[in-house]
């Protein structure tokens, strides 16, 4: 994918339309910077 993961952090914003939600870039973070979560709204 080439979704600009730098900006995003720097914006504090993940939301990208290229974004699959796989979690690479949460798994290969050196600074553990980016995480991500799941939560189901009722």
């Amino acid at each position: 994918m080439s979704v600009p993961v730098q900006e995003l952090v720097a914006s504090e914003s993940m939301e990208h339309t290229e974004c699959v939600l796989r979690g690479t870039c949460a798994d290969v973070c050196p600074s553990k910077v980016i995480h991500y979560s799941f939560s189901g709204g009722k």
